[in-house]
């Protein structure tokens, strides 16, 4: 049968040697015609030469026999003619090419691979059909010979086609195809070792040294003519055949060591003034495969790898480090993307991370290595662009980056948990960007700012998962937080100012002028709202509040160094939902005196911080609501939480003082910024919240104050005062508001009057008896059109009159009957 097999192959190469053949015939055939037809041509160019000399001399003649015979006659002749009337000028016709689109089959890959496919087509088949035939005619069909005599046939075979390649080689036709019968040469020698060594059948040493000899004499052979043949396609054939016949063979340390070897020399030789980056991805491809079968082999079997670990890690260590120095030479030196290089980098530095990551056994030595690695990648592509070698810069520096946070990430096996992990990964990844934006690469800025929001995305993720988890939070996770903000803090305004040198970031305004600004004001924003929960959630030690409060006071003092619209928008997030949660936990009832006075103090400093500095580069003004927000906002809620136990009456009259300071301010800043060259609008803010304040009062009385009749005075309720006080209020509001410079503030104090009537009545009616109404209306009545014929802007009084006197007139016809009056 295996006879049969062999006749079959010899077929196949015997058909093939007759197509080659018929071929050959073909082109002479067609050489000799073509000979043929240039040597007609010649002679037409000639015979046609010859007449035109011809009837140049036939012309001179002809004249001068004419000028002899009659002379003052002139002969017109055919040069003549044609000085006399040039011929006309011929235009060109217009040519309309019809351009061919481009596609993948358009593309110069394809066509370069189509170029190698079939300029090598012919060479690799036969080389195949020859190399099978001679390894099967050398392990079968002698079978009467004994190992050593079938190791020296398919020598001879070898050796003979080495010797065929010195004739073939001096014709120039023939020259592509003894380039490879003598890489068939090399692999048949090759598979003769292999076969001495590792097959029963061939196999005739028995002595290890021998043998590891033997097969580096036919690796040795193998590669030589792989590379003498100066092609990369050559020596990529070579290379992976001798990985190949090294699969075969029971691996072993030695075993691993030679093809370690074998691909190194693959990838030094091919480093010499040449780009063999196909060459390289076929390598260290092949180095990885080989790798990783001999790992599944010991897998399946249940076996531990025959190799030691620090063993294996070096060698795959040096493969890949020669494909990555194969890059940093200056013949890469170019200001364009290569494709094809940089895929090879990539896919050397993927299979180097996957050759050590199968050999990592989880030791804490492998985050030093990895450490280590992002020193080296990250000083390596600054000697990428130092040879200006763009596309390997970028892709270093990623690198690096990459390294750097798999080396965080590792950090793991120290028992850190995955928030602080996350942090750290945060500050790493904030300092790779401070360093990347000093030499200012665009494409590994965006990458980089990219990462670093993913990695404070992560950070989010894990703080509130930390959080939202039942047991309380340790006290070392609001200090690393706050590190990593200061650290974010610290960098930021360098980033910035490299982003806005170099035109690039997110753009967020509206006006004449673009602020340029990055993405890292997001985590800003995240900074000051985490920290606030995680310092409530850590109950253990309430002066954890002051760290977030302190971070809020940062991003104050931050928005007004850089002055960035962007900036501005996160700095308000973070201090209105930080503020929400402390106004929030102010007002709640499970938290202790000391830490409500530490959120009322953090609070108020962050306010006067915002409100004294709040100049807006964007709207030319100061910008003030914010800070005064948050001041009206925090005094409020200290006024409930501390008197709502003390009186319940207490925090409304304190909202109605709070109203009336309110109102003073209001005209006391409103001439501060009538005289300043700076105008604000602080003094309708601070109108509007002191209006707020007194709406809360109105609200809190008739759903708290008016049930109230227990706490009294002497003969009067207490809630009596606090009526009187809001009367006074608004009385002062009326009499204070009535040259507001704010239109809106005009519009909502005009409405005062009726509030005052509206809180008057109701007041009346819960407080005087039932059977003094009518004076008290009659005597309103009377007040209200004195008043409205007094002032002329409360002239609406005397209707209200009419209404006050039809009330007395009503109760006195309908109520008074029914009351028994003492």
């Amino acid at each position: 049968m295996e006879f049969l097999y062999f006749l079959v192959i010899v077929i196949i190469g015997m058909v093939i040697h007759r197509k080659l053949r018929s071929r050959i015939d073909y082109l002479s055939k067609e050489l000799a015609a073509l000979r043929v037809e240039i040597a007609s041509l010649k002679n037409t160019n000639a015979s046609h030469a010859g007449k035109q000399q011809l009837s140049q001399v036939a012309d001179q003649l002809t004249s001068e026999i004419t000028e002899q015979a009659f002379p003052g006659y002139k002969v017109v002749t055919q040069q003549s003619v044609a000085k006399a009337y040039p011929p006309a000028p011929s235009y060109p016709k217009r040519a309309y090419e019809k351009k061919p689109r481009k596609g993948f089959k358009g593309s110069e890959f394809w066509k370069n691979f189509e170029a190698q496919f079939a300029g090598n087509v012919t060479g690799i088949v036969g080389t195949l059909a020859v190399i099978l035939g001679v390894v099967f005619l050398g392990v079968y069909a002698a079978i009467q010979l004994d190992p050593l005599g079938r190791f020296g046939v398919v020598c001879l075979f070898s050796v003979a086609l080495y010797i065929l390649y010195f004739f073939l080689n001096k014709k120039t036709f023939w020259r592509d195809i003894s380039l490879w019968i003598r890489s068939a040469s090399g692999v048949i020698f090759l598979m003769g070792c292999l076969g001495s060594v590792g097959f029963e059948a061939m196999k005739w040493v028995d002595v290890p040294w021998m043998c590891l000899g033997l097969l580096c004499l036919g690796l040795a052979a193998n590669l030589t003519l792989g590379f003498l043949n100066g092609g990369e396609i050559f020596a990529s054939i070579h290379v992976i055949f001798s990985l190949l016949a090294l699969s075969l063979v029971p691996v072993s340390p030695t075993t691993f060591s030679t093809a370690s070897l074998v691909t190194f020399i693959g990838i030094v030789m091919s480093s010499k003034d040449r780009h063999w980056d196909r060459h390289i991805i076929a390598t260290t491809l092949g180095f990885s495969l080989l790798h990783f079968y001999w790992l599944y082999h010991f897998k399946s079997n249940g076996q531990e790898f025959s190799v030691n670990s620090v063993q294996a890690i070096l060698l795959c260590l040096t493969v890949g480090a020669a494909g990555i120095i194969t890059h940093y030479r200056k013949t890469y030196q170019t200001s364009d993307i290569q494709c094809i290089p940089l895929l090879a980098h990539i896919i050397t530095w993927a299979t180097l991370g996957l050759n050590l990551y199968a050999h990592a056994k989880g030791s804490i030595w492998s985050t030093v290595f990895l450490v280590l690695a992002t020193i080296i990648a990250f000083v390596m592509s600054t000697q990428a662009r130092r040879f200006s070698i763009p596309w390997l810069y970028v892709c270093d520096r990623l690198v690096s980056l990459l390294l750097a946070l798999i080396a965080t990430i590792s950090l793991c096996k120290f028992g850190l948990s995955g928030y602080e992990i996350s942090i750290i990964s945060a500050i790493v990844a904030t300092i790779f960007l401070r360093v990347v934006s000093q030499t200012f690469e665009k494409t590994v800025f965006k990458i980089s700012n990219i990462i670093l929001l993913a990695v404070y995305g992560a950070v989010t993720i894990h703080a509130l998962i930390l959080i939202g988890e039942s047991k309380p939070v340790e006290t070392s996770s609001l200090p690393m937080l706050l590190c990593s903000f200061f650290v974010l803090a610290f960098v930021f305004p360098n980033i910035q100012k490299k982003a806005e040198e170099n035109q690039l970031g997110f753009s967020f305004s509206y006006g004449p002028k673009n602020y340029v600004a990055t993405f890292i004001e997001i985590p800003f924003a995240l900074h000051g709202f985490l920290a606030f929960l995680l310092a409530i959630k850590g109950k253990t030690n309430e002066w954890l509040l002051l760290f977030p409060i302190g971070i809020a006071v940062c991003e104050v003092f931050l928005r007004e160094r850089l002055k960035n619209l962007l900036f501005d928008f996160s700095v308000l997030v973070s201090t209105a939902s930080s503020v929400a949660v402390c106004t929030l936990l102010i007002l709640g009832d499970n938290n202790s005196m000391q830490s409500d006075a530490i959120l009322c103090v953090g609070l108020l400093l962050v306010g006067g911080i915002g409100f004294k500095f709040c100049w807006s580069e964007c709207f030319k003004q100061k910008v003030t609501w914010p800070g005064v927000g948050v001041v009206w906002l925090t005094v409020t809620a200290t006024i409930y939480s501390f008197t709502k136990d003390i009186s319940p009456i207490l925090p409304g009259m304190a909202w109605l003082l709070v109203s009336l300071v309110a109102s003073e301010l209001k005209e006391y800043k409103k001439l501060i910024s009538e005289s300043s060259a700076k105008h604000s609008r602080t003094d309708l803010f601070i109108g509007l919240l002191g209006l707020v304040s007194l709406a809360l009062f109105i609200a809190r009385y008739f759903l708290v104050d008016i049930s109230n009749e227990a706490l009294v005075l002497g003969f009067l309720r207490i809630r009596v005062f606090s009526e009187l006080l809001s009367l006074g209020t608004l009385i002062y509001w009326m009499a204070f508001s009535k040259n507001s410079r704010h239109s809106l503030i005009k519009i909502l104090t005009d409405y005062l009057l009726e509030v005052f009537l509206a809180l008057s009545v109701v007041y009346i009616l819960y407080e005087v008896n039932s059977y003094q109404h009518p004076v008290v209306w009659s005597i309103s009545s009377f007040a209200c059109y004195f008043l409205g014929k007094k002032i002329k802007e409360f002239d609406r009084l005397i209707l209200y009159s009419y209404w006050f006197y039809f009330g007395s007139l009503f109760h006195i016809s309908f109520l008074s009957t029914t009351i028994a009056i003492p």
